[in-house]
């Protein structure tokens, strides 16, 4: 990856990891006829059912991400680099994993529960039997599954000990800032706080516009707004912050809301309830933030971390590549033969959980996700 892109490239739809390295140029190479593996890794097999399942993912995905037809003359000419790709990758796992045993690394079992229950969440929405529907249709058993998380884990954890010692300097941060600059270009924005009195149901609407009148009179009278909204405002989710819901844009918040503080100025605080789906509020408005490009200082909490990852994982690259060269790795001798197109029934199977998570792009977001009452979505 280069610095000017943080988002991963390439072929999405690869079962594991995607591969980034050459073909089968580098270290030791020797071509054998055995039937039980498909290459062995400094005298450690990869099996040919791992290379089986991983590479029946890869078919899966793409037919499924891609609509590619396998049958086809396009996906007859893929098929081949799909294959060597799979290898390829289940032979850098093996190295992964061999070093991560010489340095001793190790996961725990809350570790892999934990890695468990974000994938349940993430790819099946909690759904336990679902998951465990589509492990059976894969021929993965449940162990078969932390396994595979635990291997996932030893090698993120070799990763960042190989980066351990990685820092970005000013120049990558500018460098990345000036080449990215249309990400980060910002709407004008203002901050404002808000006192909230809910009315979650028809019979509460006339007490709670009593009660934010009496709370009017008070600000009227000379009151803090911030303490005020501390000691009554509704919304849970910045009462203790004095109401201050920070910097929006518009678009950000309900329209009524909006409206409302939009039409103040610096200083100003809503001389009158102002009603929205939620309740009543009394707003005040802050400072306004000019449209524009914020400072590097600001924008560079946007894609730091990212960045440092990307460095991580050229990190990662450099020592595969040495390693590849350093190594002894046996290719059984029909690696070399163009693999047959998948039946139909395979094309339309269903792909493990670990592949398709392992599948989606990651991409820096452009701006980070501003929370806080009220938006159009969701209650305060």
């Amino acid at each position: 990856m280069s610095n000017s892109h943080l988002t991963q490239k390439g072929i999405v739809a690869i079962a594991l990891v995607v591969f980034m390295g050459g073909g089968f140029t580098a270290g030791t190479w020797y071509w054998v006829n055995r039937y039980d593996y498909v290459a062995r890794v400094n005298g450690e097999r990869v099996t040919r059912t791992d290379f089986a399942r991983s590479f029946e993912q890869a078919t899966q995905l793409y037919t499924r991400q891609l609509g590619m037809d396998l049958n086809s003359e396009q996906g007859k000419m893929l098929l081949p680099m799909l294959r060597e790709t799979t290898l390829n990758q289940l032979i850098e796992n093996q190295l992964q994993l061999q070093e991560a045993k010489k340095r001793k690394l190790t996961v725990t079992a809350a570790e892999i529960e934990a890695e468990y229950d974000k994938y349940l969440r993430t790819a099946y929405q909690g759904d336990t039997a679902r998951m465990e529907r589509e492990l059976a249709r894969n021929n993965y058993s449940l162990s078969d599954f932390r396994e595979e998380l635990r291997s996932r884990l030893l090698m993120r954890k070799l990763r960042e000990a190989l980066g351990k010692d990685l820092k970005l300097t000013e120049k990558q941060l500018e460098n990345y800032y000036k080449q990215n600059s249309s990400r980060f270009q910002q709407p004008e924005k203002i901050e404002a706080r808000h006192l909230l009195i809910k009315v979650e149901k028809p019979e509460q609407e006339a007490a709670a516009k009593a009660q934010i009148e009496k709370i009017l009179t008070e600000l009227k009278a000379g009151g803090d707004f911030a303490a005020l909204a501390k000691k009554y405002s509704q919304d849970t989710s910045n009462k203790d912050k004095g109401g201050d819901l920070g910097a929006f844009a518009k678009g950000d918040m309900v329209p009524a809301f909006e409206t409302a503080a939009w039409a103040l100025k610096p200083g100003e605080f809503s001389q009158t309830p102002v009603k929205t789906e939620f309740g009543y509020h009394l707003i005040l408005r802050g400072k306004t933030h000019p449209a524009g490009l914020p400072p590097l200082a600001e924008a560079r909490k946007q894609f730091e971390s990212q960045l440092l990852d990307q460095e991580k994982e050229k990190a990662l690259r450099t020592w595969l590549k040495e390693q590849r060269n350093q190594s002894e790795i046996v290719l059984a001798e029909d690696m070399e033969k163009p693999p047959a197109p998948p039946s139909p029934a395979a094309s339309s199977a269903q792909a493990s959980p670990i592949a398709e998570a392992s599948a989606q792009p990651q991409t820096v977001p452009a701006s980070p996700d501003k929370s806080g009452a009220p938006k159009s979505s969701s209650a305060p």
